[in-house]
């Protein structure tokens, strides 16, 4: 090896002899490598295989479970609709009662109110046949014994002096 300007002369890179090896080793490299992409195409077939299998397999768990799923939130949401039915329905007998309660204390109401009116007529009435047989009576009193007067003792004592009695 020369050593003019700090560089070494360029050496041949292989004999002629070695270039069959080379060759070989080139072409063993080339087909490894295309084995090794033989199979990664291989593993990847399998794997799309096996990946559609297991998610075919999911899948079917996935929809069993949905189904079980589906069948629980439709019993769940079931009890959810009958409970909500309850409490609407006590709800609305509830109401019911209210107003039939209201119905017949309004009733009562007017029942005691008539009743009221009622006995204030009639007591008008008493009051105005007391008024009406005052005003009938004769200023001297009832002489003949019919519809006499007890509250006026000296019609009484009149009577018995006159001697009809």
């Amino acid at each position: 090896m020369s050593r003019s300007l700090g560089r070494e002369s360029p050496a041949a890179p292989c004999q002629a002899a070695d270039l069959p090896r080379w060759d070989k080793l080139f072409i063993a490299l080339e087909d490894s490598h295309m084995r090794q992409n033989m199979l990664l195409d291989a593993l990847e077939q399998l794997a799309k295989g096996a990946c559609r299998r297991e998610g075919a397999e999911i899948l079917a768990e996935m929809r069993e479970e949905g189904a079980a799923g589906g069948r629980r939130t439709h019993a769940a949401l079931q009890r959810l609709l009958e409970g909500s039915r309850e409490p609407a329905a006590g709800l609305r007998r509830l109401e019911e009662s209210d107003a039939r309660r209201l119905e017949e204390s309004d009733a009562r109401r007017l029942e005691e109110s008539d009743a009221r009116r009622l006995e204030e007529s009639d007591a008008r009435r008493l009051e105005e046949s007391d008024a009406r047989r005052l005003e009938e009576r004769p200023a001297g009193g009832w002489r003949d014994g019919r519809n006499r007067d007890t509250s006026a003792p000296e019609d009484d004592d009149e009577a018995e002096a006159d001697g009809s009695g």
